[in-house]
């Protein structure tokens, strides 16, 4: 994806009720919409998190006066299930309100438990059931590089293979055999969920990419939600790719 479109893209997506028309104007996979919202709602929690957490009393007056938890949530363009926990703080212990995450119906306060509900519906990072989908989604990815690496006949251990070796960092799949693509050579295959912006990818180089090239030479990384095309000029051995290449 150019960096034109995605700019675009992100400066419209703040909802899930956005989702469906930019499917439309672009022709693009929602999955695509996503997690490029995913990152937008992580970032902007990680931003406003503590100024939100001052404000907590104020948050909370507004909700006593008839705000929703949702409608508060897409005012400070934040998390529903962090404004929901900080709204209920003080009304109930941290495990408490995990339970009701988990268990709306639970709950005995009607107007508490239907807000809950909506909450754990549209938060589609921190909420138990998405938190279990992303999950999943990466277990699934992995479990699609492998089977490509297998039918190739291409050797590798995994991550948690790597670890008991007592590798000090480890790429998801570490090449016994590398392959080539053209003239590039890949020793490992990195696998993210996601969507590969410079902010991500940048990220991704810093905790754990550069490491990989130190230490085993070249590799790939694949975004299986798509990437910004521009990130295959960041380095001559690291690869970007998406979910086609598997």
């Amino acid at each position: 994806m150019n960096y034109e479109l995605y700019k675009e893209i992100y400066d419209n997506l703040n909802t899930l009720e956005d989702i469906d028309a930019l499917v439309k104007k672009f022709n693009i996979e929602k999955e695509v919409f996503l997690a490029i919202l995913s990152q937008k709602i992580i970032r902007n929690t990680k931003k406003n998190y503590y100024r939100l957490e001052k404000k907590k009393d104020t948050l909370k007056m507004r909700w006593q006066n008839g705000d929703s938890i949702i409608k508060l949530s897409e005012e400070y363009n934040f998390s529903p299930v962090l404004m929901a926990s900080f709204i209920l703080k003080d009304t109930l212990s941290h495990k408490k309100f995990k339970e009701y995450l988990k268990n709306p119906d639970s709950i005995e306060d009607e107007r508490v438990r239907e807000e809950i509900k909506e909450v754990t519906e549209k938060d589609i990072v921190y909420s138990p059931k998405y938190i279990i989908l992303q999950r999943e989604n990466g277990i699934r990815c992995e479990e699609e590089i492998k089977n490509w690496l297998l039918k190739r006949k291409i050797k590798f251990i995994t991550e948690k293979d790597a670890r008991v070796e007592n590798f000090s960092k480890t790429p998801d799949f570490l090449l016994m055999t590398p392959f080539t693509v053209g003239n590039f050579e890949a020793r490992w295959i990195e696998s993210k969920a996601g969507f590969g912006d410079l902010i991500q990818f940048r990220e991704n180089f810093r905790d754990q990419l550069r490491a990989y090239v130190r230490i085993f030479g070249s590799g790939i990384i694949v975004y299986w939600a798509g990437h910004l095309d521009m990130l295959n000029n960041f380095s001559s051995r690291i690869a970007v790719v998406s979910k086609n290449f598997f």
